[in-house]
């Protein structure tokens, strides 16, 4: 996954995925939010697992300034 963009969410709370689409995660795993078009519902990428699902918007939190000190850090 190219980080160079990517907004890292941090996870609040642990999540059991209900179903296949679904994604579980948890407490403090960092994921990369791929599409926010859904209110409730973000499809994300753990950035350590590289898997991809659906976990509720209300589980994350934006960690500051994740996509540009990724840039920062790169052009150092």
């Amino acid at each position: 996954a190219d980080l160079s963009h990517a907004e890292l969410y941090s996870v609040n709370w642990d999540f059991d995925g209900q179903s296949s689409e679904e994604l579980s995660v948890r407490a403090n795993d960092k994921v990369i939010v791929n599409d926010k078009s859904d209110p409730e519902w973000w499809s994300v990428t753990n950035a350590t697992t590289n898997v991809s699902g659906y976990v509720p918007r209300t589980y994350l939190t934006l960690i500051p300034n994740s996509a540009s000190a990724a840039t920062r850090s790169r052009t150092n």
